[in-house]
């Protein structure tokens, strides 16, 4: 089976398809799955209004493309029938003034922080196309654009800079019940160890950051689920608040 056949799999299941249990055992690495999110976002029109970016010390770094139709300011709020999985993560963004193409070397932290003009709190909603995410190979997961179904994001900081970024204050409630209440401990340390990474790394591939995308950096406490609904608020001290109510 090749990569347009298992995009086409995960297609249809966003459709309303019938769900695969897991994709192919020809999809058995991350070049097979970045494939098949190429192949996703194409098909969802190739607008892509950012990244997710995956780094810490016990797993592989990873990332997926961002539907620029999935990006949402807070608040909002939509059923929950659209995303019954009900993940939801607490994350800190950052947005780019510029694009970040090859330039010879790699980029480091310094490089892309002169790149940022903002940073936000953001909620990723996350969903699966599986028929059950437990039973999911990492690769099959990733493949389905990391189980992304949308970002919603607070009031953007340009003055960013002033924020503690290892030693981030984060909370997040649903329906005001405590669910992550933590300082620091993001995965990559300062998290803008994703952004460089990524930066490199898509130039492996023939890309590059662009103005105006969003990268978000990886969840702050793990992912937890709302599968009753509810208010979920997002707090980082130094930034406004997300939220997103999600109605049964």
């Amino acid at each position: 089976m090749s990569a347009f056949d298992a995009a086409n799999l995960l297609i249809q299941s966003r459709r309303g398809g019938p769900k695969p249990n897991t994709l192919p055992e020809q999809i058995r690495d991350t070049d097979w799955a970045y494939r098949v999110q190429a192949l996703i976002i194409g098909d969802m029109g190739g607008k892509v209004g950012g990244w997710k970016a995956g780094l810490s010390a016990n797993d592989p770094p990873s990332r997926a493309p961002l539907p620029l139709a999935g990006l949402r300011w807070s608040p909002v709020t939509l059923p929950l029938s659209q995303m019954p999985f009900g993940g939801i993560e607490a994350e800190i963004a950052f947005r780019l003034a510029r694009d970040l193409p090859p330039i010879g070397q790699r980029y480091t932290l310094g490089h892309v922080a002169d790149a940022i003009d903002a940073a936000a709190t953001a909620i990723e909603l996350v969903d699966t196309r599986y028929a059950d995410f437990a039973k999911a190979r990492p690769v099959d997961k990733l493949a389905d654009l990391g189980s992304h179904f949308g970002l919603v994001l607070g009031v953007p900081l340009t003055s960013w800079r002033t924020l503690p970024l290892e030693q981030l204050v984060v909370r997040m409630t649903v329906d005001g019940t405590v669910v992550v209440d933590q300082t620091g401990g993001h995965s990559a340390g300062n998290p803008l160890e994703a952004v460089a990474w990524l930066a490199n790394h898509l130039h492996d591939y023939g890309d590059w950051l662009r103005a105006g995308q969003w990268v978000t950096t990886g969840a702050i406490g793990g992912l937890k689920r709302a599968t009753s609904g509810g208010l979920v608020r997002v707090e980082i001290a130094g930034l406004s608040p997300a939220e997103a109510q999600l109605l049964v």
